[in-house]
């Protein structure tokens, strides 16, 4: 997406057919941290300036609460034991969202998306005018 060639050759241009199989086994191997030490790195060639926290931010909900906050076709579900949002990222969450925050007690990280009410409360989400 961000022509970095980071996984996908930089001037690659991928069509809708193709096979995106040796992108994802080769994304298998790489944890997130790896790639952000990296992007992070590819990014301080050109800018020597920008550090770590700098992407990190740049690359946040927040960069963009602005908009969220206004975004009326823009909600979120999530769980409150999910393993990648801590107590203040959830607090964030509900603030930014409002009633467009849809936090269910249990489920951890996309846990619970066969269960009825999960389900039952994205379509309601997705089919309300």
């Amino acid at each position: 997406m961000t022509r970095s060639g980071f996984v996908v050759p930089r001037n690659l241009v991928l069509h809708q057919s193709d096979s995106l199989e040796l992108y994802f086994r080769t994304l298998l191997h790489i944890s997130y941290v790896k790639y952000m030490e990296e992007s992070c790195c590819r990014r301080q060639v050109r800018d020597p300036h920008i550090t770590r926290q700098f992407l990190i931010d740049s690359l946040s909900l927040k960069a963009i609460d602005s908009y969220l906050c206004t975004a009326d076709r823009i909600g979120v579900l999530t769980n409150e034991d999910d393993i990648i949002l801590d107590k203040a990222a959830l607090d964030y969450l509900r603030q930014m969202f409002g009633d467009r925050a849809i936090i269910f007690p249990h489920g951890g990280h996309l846990g619970n998306l066969n269960q009825r009410q999960v389900v039952s409360s994205m379509t309601t989400y997705f089919t309300q005018p």
